[in-house]
């Protein structure tokens, strides 16, 4: 028996397979703490419910009995930095557990991206076997979505009764509308590689990030970000100086670059007018780990910043 098993996903949904790893994982644990992955993005088609709500369709779907022996804990990404991920699972870990603990990491090694399961040597493994649905068809979380957005159903024959209703009344939610009118948009970006310039204008204690006017993470928080040289023209008049070193450089062959300028030229350049238009605003680095953001954004945010969270 182990003191403690670890379950990393993004749960989105949370299905009847993550139900009977959980089950099967709290049968060899006296605990089960689920670290929920991605808890920092806002909603796009392939991440649509926060923190939160996954939380919540957790709690809904497992028994009351297991209620007091399970911890669920938000996990941020780092896609350009494995090593601080890697730290900050086994300190969130280590808030819940002791040192002679006995720990498991629940191993279902489905894919890619489950990576991860070699990243913790110190830690047992926990294998569970593949959890199929009534085709003997491995239960894939990518296939509830898919229903979703392209049949606009709900698969209720691999969700509980509680995560299936949750899921119908998001069918008649604006979020969900506002994502499905966004899905069009993000495939054709994705297929035709739209070039598109992303910029990071920092202080020593603030970033000026957009507030997104696009169906695409509308009203949601993001780095600015200029798909012709026109806009760009037209940013760089407004907020920076003439001695600014940041050049307008699409690329056909990346999606997004990122233009970090040197800390101590934008302290220098950056103009910060005393009102900004709507679309943008500046938000210090501890707001920025408080809100959610723009998913396509993310990862750009962290390790320029050198943020410790």
């Amino acid at each position: 028996m182990f003191d403690t098993a670890i379950y990393i996903g993004r749960f989105q949904p949370f299905h009847l397979g993550h139900y009977q790893s959980c089950k099967q994982a709290l049968a060899s644990a006296k605990r089960l703490i689920i670290l929920l992955g991605s808890a920092q993005m806002g909603p796009i088609p392939k991440d649509p419910w926060s923190f939160s709500e996954r939380s919540d369709m957790i709690r809904g779907a497992l028994d009351d009995a297991w209620q007091a022996r399970v911890i669920i804990e938000p996990m941020l990404d780092s896609l350009y930095d494995q090593t601080a991920w890697e730290k900050r699972v086994v300190n969130i870990v280590a808030n819940h557990t002791g040192r002679a603990d006995k720990i498991a990491l629940v191993a279902y090694a489905k894919d890619q991206t489950s990576f991860y399961l070699e990243k913790f040597p110190q830690w047992s493994t926990l294998d569970i076997p593949l959890i199929t649905d009534q085709y003997a068809k491995g239960i894939d979380a990518t296939d509830i979505r898919e229903a979703l957005w392209i049949n606009k159903k709900i698969k209720s024959d691999v969700l509980s009764p509680y995560v299936a209703d949750k899921l119908s009344t998001y069918l008649n939610s604006d979020a969900y509308q506002s994502l499905l009118d966004a899905r069009p948009i993000l495939t054709m970006c994705q297929q035709q590689q739209i070039p598109q310039t992303i910029l990071m204008l920092k202080t020593s204690e603030e970033i000026l990030l957009e507030i997104r006017q696009s169906p695409l993470g509308q009203s949601q928080l993001a780095l600015p970000s200029f798909q012709d040289e026109q806009t760009w023209q037209d940013f760089k008049a407004l907020y920076l100086t003439q001695t600014n070193t940041v050049d307008w450089a699409p690329s056909h062959s990346v999606q997004s670059i990122l233009l970090d300028v040197p800390y101590q030229i934008m302290i220098a350049t950056v103009k910060k007018p005393v009102s900004l238009p709507n679309a943008y605003v500046w938000l210090s680095y501890q707001a920025l780990l408080e809100n959610d953001l723009f998913a396509d954004h993310r990862s750009l945010l962290y390790r320029p910043l050198n943020l410790n969270y």
